[in-house]
């Protein structure tokens, strides 16, 4: 008795929500789509609330479920349909527009209303009926598309948003003409393509090849040949917007062959001619603009973009092999950097500007330039020779924004190197000649280009270079106390010292050389004072550096000779002796033949000799006699007796040499350690992959690191596999 009353309730409570929904809720649903009219929030959740009651029986919430669908189904068959058939153009397209939002709204209340029961598709029904109901409509809708879209080519403002709405609506409705089977809906993708191609695509590509005819024919007309360039390459900029905002991919294809085939059926001979000299024209600036419009138009072309890459490639090698090959060119490196620069600068302008970065060019630029800037050998001291060049000379009249742009280039150029190590070490050898001779035209570009450094190669280098700038200007303030002390000068010598950290200097030991007794004083004197202040410090003289103004008291007028330390100590033996032998000379000063040499060899210059010799020219014969010149005379009352700057000795560049190797050797164990650590297990092949890609500096041969791990593998950190060799272990 209990279960019949309970069962006749819930049929009642059931009926009595069939009445309600159909009743005042559906109707209201109804007057909404009809008319926008909004639902009472009320009503709204009193319908939530009733699903909700009735979810413990998922047969009763279908029922509940079916009644709402069939009551919007038969709204869209009576109205909406009889609607839209007597509507075209921009008409159906403006009350499509209505009726899409209604949709979008329909959809998020139906999902609030039936989400509690997990198994029912909230959206399908609402294109699932619609598509049935409304399969006259994707002919209409593809025909008022094509003139939608004439509009916007013509000039008119379309909303895109809404635009692409109505595609995607069209898209949905050709989806849903496929076969329902056994209350299934099945996609037939293929099959709404065809759909897609009858009732939009055919005709719109009938339509646009007829408007590209049109279009060209008029631009060719009003325009120069150049600027009808530039304004097909902007209309074509905007098929391509107006493609990937719209219309499927193949569309896209179908519509730019379309366009390419009109374009060059009414630009045969104009298109030939311009290829002759395409990319001399490029470097023109004037003309960059007209050929980044031509790239723009001829990228969506494929056969199009085959020539025009092998153009470029040909071009740049060609361009690129003129100066590999230029023997008279390589006989001034200084001149050899500037012309690899300079083709740098082009070629970067040239992808920038005319190809936009077109990232295949782009990768290939790189990879040629780090081929040719490497295809010289010494090719990382010669750029560091140019960077000493600029910072002494070239910087000289630029502002602070062309020097950073200069700075910016060189930097540039240096990242390709194989060898930034040993570009590093020149420079730094360079920057340390340029502070101690105080030859530097501007102390903002060397401070500028040591922070570029350590943004490039890190804090070990650049923090070497800053720490040797900081030593000149501890070294000026430490001469000042020592002025202030009144020691600054000792029987009228005025004396200039600058203190070197060791360790942070480039290591180019000195040669040793005899203090000569007029400087002994001068020396104590300082060191003195300077081991008042540091008392736990030692100082070691180094006379390979630095400049001594000499005054002559043997002519009438009183000339000053600018030498270095090591030429002052030959000249101030002639105070105690008329005339050496330069076998004399080499055992008072404990100089090298060499050294004194290429010491000695200017004051024996015809223009400004101060020194005379026994025989005649460059040549030096031990046994020779050297007197002063006590007929004296110049023009000049200072004369410049410093030698040029003498390249450090092959025993000295083997050793800086082998330091290099050494480093180099350092990075790579412990590189190959910290794989190995990570990994645990790792494969020779994967090894030498990982090393290649965390080197930044120098980019080591696959040997050398093959050394590096036998290396690692004899001092016991790594281990190779007992099944196979190939396979390494790491030892912890």
């Amino acid at each position: 008795m209990s279960h019949n009353y309970n069962s006749s309730s819930r049929k009642r409570l059931l009926q009595n929500q069939f009445e309600w929904t159909e009743g005042y809720f559906i109707e209201s649903l109804i007057s909404y789509l009809q008319e926008g009219c909004s639902i009472d929030k009320t009503e709204l959740n009193s319908a939530y609330q009733k699903i909700l009651e009735s979810a413990n029986n998922p047969r009763d919430v279908h029922k509940l479920y079916n009644s709402y669908i069939n009551s919007i189904q038969n709204y869209t068959v009576t109205c909406l349909k009889s609607e839209l058939l007597d509507l075209s153009g921009e008409a159906l397209l403006s009350s499509l527009t209505k009726r899409l939002n209604f949709h979008d709204k329909l959809t998020d209340l139906t999902r609030k209303i039936f989400n509690h029961p997990q198994e029912y598709d909230n959206e399908k029904w609402l294109f699932s009926f619609c598509q049935k109901a409304l399969n006259f409509l994707p002919y209409k809708l593809g025909k008022a598309l094509i003139q939608h879209l004439k509009y916007e080519r013509e000039g008119s403002v379309i909303d895109q948003n809404i635009t692409k709405q109505y595609f995607d609506f069209l898209w949905k409705l050709l989806i849903g003409m496929g076969d329902d089977v056994n209350g299934k809906f099945w996609w037939k993708e293929k099959q709404a393509l065809k759909y897609y191609e009858f009732c939009f695509e055919n005709d719109f590509l009938k339509e646009s090849q007829q408007f590209y005819a049109s279009k060209i024919i008029e631009l060719i007309k009003n325009l120069p040949y150049y600027d009808y360039l530039i304004a097909i390459g902007e209309f074509l900029n905007e098929e391509v917007e107006r493609a990937d905002n719209y219309l499927k991919p193949t569309t896209k294809n179908k519509l730019l062959s379309s366009f390419f085939r009109e374009f060059q059926f009414w630009n045969p001979q104009q298109l030939s001619d311009m290829e002759k000299n395409l990319y001399e024209d490029m470097l023109n600036v004037s003309k960059i603009e007209s050929f980044k419009a031509i790239f723009n138009i001829l990228k969506y072309s494929e056969p199009d973009i085959r020539n025009l890459t092998k153009m470029l490639y040909d071009y740049i090698e060609n361009k690129g092999n003129l100066i590999l090959n230029n023997e008279q060119l390589k006989l001034d490196w200084i001149e050899y950097i500037k012309a690899s620069i300079l083709f740098k600068c082009e070629i970067d302008l040239l992808i920038k500007a005319t190809f936009d970065c077109f990232l295949p060019y782009k990768k290939w630029w790189d990879s040629f330039f780090r081929k040719f800037i490497n295809g010289v050998s010494n090719s990382a001291a010669y750029c560091a020779c140019y960077c000493d060049w600029q910072m002494r000379i070239g910087l000289r009249p630029t502002s602070e924004v062309e020097t950073d742009q200069i700075l910016d280039t060189i930097v540039n150029i240096i990242s390709f190197l194989d060898d930034c190590d040993v570009f590093i070490h020149h420079y730094t050898w360079y920057l340390s000649k340029r502070l101690l001779e105080e030859t530097s035209s501007s102390e903002y570009a060397e401070k500028s280009m040591i922070y570029k450094f350590k943004e490039r190669f890190g804090e070990k280098y650049a923090n070497k270079m800053l720490i040797m700038y900081n030593d000149i200007s501890i070294s000026e303030k430490l001469m000042e106390d020592f002025k202030e002390s009144g020691r600054g000068s000792m029987r009228g010598i005025e004396m200039e010292v600058k203190i070197l950290k060791n360790g942070c200097w480039p290591e180019n030991p000195p040669e040793f050389c005899s203090i000569p007794r007029e400087l002994i004083s001068c020396t104590e004197l300082f060191e003195s004072f300077y081991l008042e202040k540091y008392h736990k410090r030692k100082l070691t003289w180094t006379m390979a550096s630095g400049t001594i103004d000499l005054s002559t008291i043997f002519t009438p007028n009183n000339y000053i000779c600018i030498v270095n330390p090591y030429q002052a100590s030959l000249l101030l033996m002639f105070n105690h002796k008329n005339s050496f032998t330069v076998k004399e000379i080499i055992e008072n000063s404990k100089l090298r033949e060499s050294t004194l040499k290429a010491n000695l060899i200017k004051f024996f210059n015809p223009k400004c000799q101060l020194l005379k010799k026994e025989s005649k020219g460059k040549k030096l014969n031990n046994d020779e006699k050297i007197e002063i010149n006590e007929d004296f005379q110049s023009k000049n009352m200072k004369i410049n007796y410093l030698p040029k700057m003498i390249s450090r000795s092959e025993s000295i560049q083997k050793k800086e040499e082998t330091a290099i190797l050494n480093e180099r050797r350092n990075i790579i164990d412990s590189i190959l350690i910290k794989i190995a650590k990570k990994s645990k297990i790792i494969k020779h092949q994967d090894m030498i992959e990982e090393v290649l890609q965390e080197m930044q500096n120098f980019k080591p041969r696959v040997p050398m690191i093959n050394d590096q791990i036998e290396s690692l593998i004899n001092r016991e950190f790594l281990m190779r596999s007992e099944n196979d060799n190939t396979v390494y272990h790491y030892i912890p």
